[in-house]
């Protein structure tokens, strides 16, 4: 599967409307969520993605332990939102539950979905209790990467 960098802006507005996938890690395991509040922008100069994550979920705690996620959209993405957002990490592995393929990121230690149209590659550099989403944290990762997956389609 070739992945071709892209601008971190490709598609912007589609990333903001559509639900998408999380990917973090536990240790040497894969966890994913389904992902909705979301914003992508320019923090000091650097392209950022802002995520909103339940502080009770299983991700959370994973974010703050390891510093690093992808988030993927597009391709088979929605064939799999419903699912994952059914589950937890703690208790279901839901990348075999599913039978998602993945692929190494790239840039990060983190996998990405091999069937999703475009992926992001990021590290984390904030976190913090929202102030806008009661029981939420609010995650900002520099994005590292951006990748168009060729051979997908929408």
């Amino acid at each position: 599967m070739k992945r071709t960098e892209i601008s971190f802006s490709w598609e912007a507005s589609d990333f903001i409307k559509e639900d998408v996938l999380l990917f973090t890690r536990n240790g040497s395991q894969p966890n994913v969520m389904t992902l909705t509040f979301k914003s992508i922008g320019i923090i000091l100069g650097d392209p950022c993605l802002t995520i909103f994550v339940n502080s009770k979920r299983f991700t959370s705690e994973l974010l703050e332990t390891n510093p690093e996620f992808t988030i993927c959209r597009g391709g088979r993405v929605p064939d799999y939102i419903g699912g994952c957002g059914k589950y937890t990490g703690r208790d279901t592995e839901k990348i075999s539950l599913f039978s998602m393929e993945t692929l190494p990121g790239q840039l990060v230690s983190v996998p990405v979905l091999k069937e999703c149209k475009v992926s992001y590659e990021c590290k984390l550099v904030e976190y913090s209790e929202s102030v806008i989403m009661e029981g939420y944290k609010m995650y900002i990762g520099q994005i590292e990467g951006v990748f168009l997956h060729e051979n997908v389609s929408e």
